[in-house]
């Protein structure tokens, strides 16, 4: 098959992918904390104001995520300017951008195996394209609104850029490379430094070789074009966030340190979990990986040539930090999974045998061994990882068959609640709310954050749009974080006298955290003052592991 014909074909098969996984999205669970105050809020921000000619008001949107960037939200408020302003187009443009991925990995696979100089490479670019279109854990948070999946995009077109910088190269290239480093970097900051990092390295070991062989100049030249645009965006966003102002920029440089330093107080994750995750749920079954890194190992015979290096460098760099830290999530591993595919897939095709025949069959018997039965080794394996007792079986063969589960219309992990329940619990608000109402909101949760609230009171009808730009997260709500903010009471009642109506829950959080209990005094200190008019509005059931019932809560004040 010529070059050109295998790349139209490839071009295809991501296409028809994308568009059969988009349409399919499942909407059976809500929008979670990061999802929606990350990424929802500024993307519906940004479309509103677009839609009012308001270009300025778009551009001051970009500089507000201080730790959670701008490139995601942009995106997704470009799919919905389009096609419509709700959830499911949201999602529905997050398992596309995910085809774009997709047909990136074959050509940066294609790069690779150019590169790599082993043998059989022409088949190593579709190993590689069908490893990531069977992981289970890609297709699980491509539809969601989680960082990640735009990340890995993302750095599969930085890293093929990186690649191609390769002599004889002229100034587009580099410029281009630095381009998407600075983009890697503003989808994600800590996945973009350690991507960052890992062709720093590479790149400090082809400066070496250039000073060596005499082109000095010339390797300064191609330095300073690969710096350009991250050293203007960071300038941007770390000296002067334009059109935000000086105090937004100690902001990202705050929030940058502590964000590299974070999620240490939680605890560390049992690395029983890890295992589970890389074995079970970013393969179809555990032998998968085995045989992605036998692939890998492979590969290594020749970690000297130049794309083998860098891939090898940017694995490393994105999955030994992940091991070591305390806090893990299993959506962490997808950033590295790149690599794994990258490597595992072209080593694999180096072990097939010669012959077009020899290999079609070699490749049939692949995907036997690799799809077939996946919880003959995947429930032995976490069984004998996890120990899970005789009673909790039936739980953990329903959660491994959730996580092998490739179809489209699989449910997607969102840390949000049932759909269900989500409309339970807005059902019973709406009646409490007026169009033009100043909405305060006294509660903390993960799984229905405040920007959540906004948006769905928005799609109710119940908040116009210009009453949703006017709002302020961090005024309407009594905190954002996790910890209290040591309001005395007349603070308290100050806070509340802005608004026109207070939502609220009894318990102020939905699941059983001791770590939100301060929302009691808040609660209690509100309906004990005589000053607002307490209103039962129903409850909803929240199942988190066991059945507990919410009662939601409107305050009005009495005069």
């Amino acid at each position: 098959m010529s070059r050109s014909l295998s790349t139209w074909l490839a071009l295809a098969v991501c296409c028809a992918y994308a568009a059969w996984m988009a349409l399919g999205v499942s909407m059976a669970n809500s929008m979670g904390w990061d999802e929606a105050m990350h990424v929802a809020w500024p993307s519906a921000r940004m479309v509103l104001h677009a839609r009012g000619g308001e270009w300025l008001d778009v551009l001051r949107v970009l500089p507000d995520g201080s730790q959670y960037p701008f490139v995601y939200p942009l995106y997704t408020a470009l799919v919905q300017g389009l096609f419509g302003l709700n959830e499911w187009v949201a999602r529905a443009g997050s398992r596309a951008l995910w085809g774009v991925g997709l047909f990136g990995l074959f050509l940066l696979a294609r790069e690779f195996a150019r590169g790599s100089r082993l043998r059989g490479m022409e088949l190593a670019p579709w190993l590689v394209l069908v490893g990531a279109m069977t992981s289970p854990m890609a297709v699980a948070f491509s539809g969601s609104l989680y960082l990640e999946m735009p990340f890995v995009t993302v750095s599969i077109y930085a890293l093929r850029a990186w690649l191609r910088r390769e002599p004889p190269c002229d100034w587009r290239r580099d410029l281009a490379a630095g381009a998407w480093i600075a983009t890697a970097f503003f989808t994600k900051f800590n996945y973009g430094l350690l991507l960052g990092f890992a062709l720093f390295l590479d790149l400090a070991l082809e400066s070496a070789l250039e000073l060596r062989a005499g082109r000095a100049r010339a390797q300064a030249r191609r330095l300073a074009l690969l710096a350009l645009v991250p050293v203007l965006s960071f300038a941007w966003w770390f000296l002067l966030p334009w059109p935000a102002d000086l105090a937004t920029a100690a902001v990202h440089r705050h929030a940058i340190l502590e964000w590299l330093g974070g999620n240490l107080e939680l605890g560390r994750t049992p690395w029983t979990l890890r295992v589970v995750d890389w074995t079970c749920h970013l393969v179809p079954a555990p032998r998968v990986l085995v045989l992605l890194v036998l692939g890998m190992l492979v590969t290594v015979r020749v970690l000297t040539r130049r794309p083998v290096r860098v891939a090898w460098l940017a694995f490393l760099a994105a999955n030994i930090p992940i091991w070591l830290h305390p806090f893990h999530h299993d959506r962490f591993l997808l950033p590295s999974a790149v690599l794994v595919w990258l490597l595992g897939g072209a080593g694999l095709a180096a072990l097939l045998p010669a012959g077009w025949r020899a290999r079609l069959a070699a490749m049939a018997v692949l995907a036997v061994v690799c799809l077939a039965a996946p919880k003959l080794d995947s429930w032995p394996l976490a069984r004998a990882v996890m120990h899970p007792a005789p009673e909790q079986y039936d739980y953990a063969k329903a959660r491994l068959a959730e996580f092998r589960d490739l179809r489209p219309a699989r449910v997607i992990r969102t840390a949000g609640l049932a759909r269900s329940e989500h409309d339970a619990f807005v059902d019973r608000l709406a009646p409490a709310v007026r169009p033009n109402d100043h909405i305060g909101w006294v509660a903390m949760s993960q799984e229905f954050p405040p920007a959540a609230l906004l948006l769905a009171l928005r799609e109710r009808g119940l908040m116009p749009d210009e009453a949703l730009l006017a709002r302020d997260l961090d005024a309407v709500f009594v905190t954002l974080g996790l910890t209290d903010p040591g309001w005395s009471e007349t603070k308290i009642l100050e806070w509340a006298r802005a608004y026109s109506v207070i939502l609220t829950t009894v318990p102020p959080y939905l699941t059983a955290r001791t770590d939100r209990a301060f929302l009691n005094r808040y609660h209690n200190t509100l309906v004990g003052s005589g000053q607002w008019q307490y209103t039962k509005l129903g409850s909803f059931t929240v199942d988190r592991g066991g059945k507990r019932d919410v009662e939601v809560v409107a305050l009005r004040p009495t005069r």
